[in-house]
């Protein structure tokens, strides 16, 4: 039940029972995982990545190309606000499959035959007692002294489609204490498994939308204690990394670029408080209601003609634009011979159809013969307001 928060207090020549010491690092350890909750959002603050090393076999006649896979250490922040540490690497090994799963789901779609669909790897808090001290203060032996507590961690391969469920755990309250707290799942990848090799064949860090979620930070505002504020996207750092600086220099700007081998950033897109846009590249505003994109060229009998730059075959079957498209044929250079126009349009697909009749008076009788051509045509798509419910 959640209650205010408490902590020891003390008074000289008390006697301090077990109680009051366990008081002590409760009262710490709460405390630390309601400021966690409160900063940070779930997920991993470092390392615990799958790594894999490729590991070809041969399987009825074809090589199959497996992985051996590691779960590299690192820190990982639950949703209880607990740090769960992976001490050091740990392997993954390939038996886990049948332990955890037990016979796997064969997905037809797969690469190769025989193979799973992925399932989600995942980490849990596992805390459990360590070893008693062999040597105590009175000698050999135990003496009730309790054990130390592990707070240890546990990988393993999850029910296919669990991953689904991961954002509907059950987070903490302000005033619930670890002692509430549910056991956090927290993905770390999706792994397919071979069952004729019974090893693993693929490691996905995305599925359905779902993905491995790194820590994040609660905060309404962020302050430098410096004159510059960078947000750079990729660990560890390395050059041409995306990167976002906020910065007094020149008055005060914005810069967003590429990040340079000096820690520098090259711009892309930069603006000053006064108002000062510099922009290397162009500008794309999107489909705007009430503009109009182009395209023109020549087309040969029986090619799609192509959308203006900016547009997809989706905007026009979404009706985000309506296309209005002109073809004109055209003729083979002036000779002896005279053309007619058989046909020159276009249908719903946007493939064009350009056929001349060849009039040849000569020899007698006269005679038509068809004859493939091409056209110039123009691609207008007048951005409009897309069809939707009423208001």
């Amino acid at each position: 039940m959640a209650e205010q928060p408490r902590r020891p207090s003390f008074r000289d020549g008390q006697t301090l029972a077990a109680a009051d010491l366990e008081l002590i690092v409760d009262s710490a350890r709460n405390r630390a995982a309601r400021d966690s909750r409160a900063r940070s959002t779930p997920g991993i603050a470092l390392g615990c990545r799958l790594r894999q090393e490729n590991l070809p076999m041969s399987y009825n006649g074809r090589t199959v190309v497996t992985r051996q896979i590691t779960v590299a250490a690192g820190v990982v922040l639950d949703g209880n606000g607990r740090q769960l540490v992976l001490a050091a690497d740990q392997p993954l090994p390939p038996e886990q499959f049948r332990d955890d799963v037990g016979t796997p789901d064969i997905d037809p779609t797969a690469g190769a035959p025989d193979t799973s669909y992925p399932y989600p790897v995942l980490l849990t808090a596992d805390e459990h007692d360590g070893p008693v001290a062999a040597f105590l203060s009175q000698g050999c032996g135990s003496d009730g002294t309790p054990p130390p507590v592990v707070e240890d961690v546990r990988i393993r391969i999850g029910r296919r489609g669990e991953h689904t469920t991961l954002a509907a755990q059950r987070v903490l309250g302000p005033g619930d204490d670890l002692t509430d707290a549910s056991p956090w799942r927290v993905l770390l990848g999706f792994v397919r498994y071979h069952a004729g090799l019974r090893r693993w064949v693929e490691v996905l860090d995305e599925l359905e939308g779902v993905r491995v979620h790194r820590i994040g930070a609660r905060a309404g505002e962020v302050v430098s204690a410096e004159d510059r504020l960078l947000l750079r996207v990729g660990e560890p750092a390395v050059p041409g990394q995306p990167a976002l600086v906020l910065e007094t220099a020149g008055g005060g700007r914005m810069r967003f670029g590429w990040t340079t081998a000096e820690d520098g950033v090259d711009d892309v897109l930069s603006v000053t408080t006064g108002g000062a846009v510099t922009i290397r590249g162009t500008i794309d505003p999107g489909l705007v209601v009430g503009s109009v994109r182009m395209q023109s060229g020549i087309a040969t009998d029986g090619m799609p003609l192509p959308l203006p730059p900016g547009v997809s075959p989706a905007d026009v079957r979404d009706g985000k634009v309506v296309l209005h498209i002109q073809v004109t044929p055209r003729f083979p250079p002036a000779g002896a011979d005279a053309f007619v126009i058989a046909r020159c349009d276009v249908d719903a697909q946007r493939v064009v159809r350009v056929q001349l009749r060849r009039l040849t008076l000569s020899p007698a009788p006269p005679t038509l013969t068809a004859v493939a051509s091409s056209c110039t045509y123009v691609v207008a798509a007048a951005v409009v307001t897309p069809p939707g419910p009423p208001p």
